[in-house]
């Protein structure tokens, strides 16, 4: 990613924030977006998802492969909000 092109979309430095931090804050979102849950404890990288709610999680399902189906199957017992971030990160 540019510079010039998060300076254009308006990530411009102010006193608080150096042109490093937003080009790193960037980055970082790129990596999020890009990165494949594999096992359980990369779901900690999801946004809203805890050690708690992980630790739940992995009380619950052994696997990614057993938490996808449940989730195709609505058989998740969690919390409504959580349900709907692991279905938009791991069904699609």
């Amino acid at each position: 990613m540019r510079i010039r092109h998060l300076l254009s979309i308006g990530k411009k430095p102010t006193k608080k924030k150096s042109i490093l931090t937003i080009v790193t804050q960037e980055m970082s979102k790129l990596r999020r977006k890009k990165e494949q849950i594999k096992s359980l404890d990369d779901l900690i990288l999801i946004k809203g998802i805890g050690r708690e709610t992980l630790k739940d999680i992995k009380r619950i399902y052994h696997n990614v492969d057993e938490l996808k189906s449940a989730l195709a199957k609505d058989e998740v017992p969690l919390r409504n909000d959580i349900v709907k971030k692991l279905k938009k990160k791991l069904i699609r």
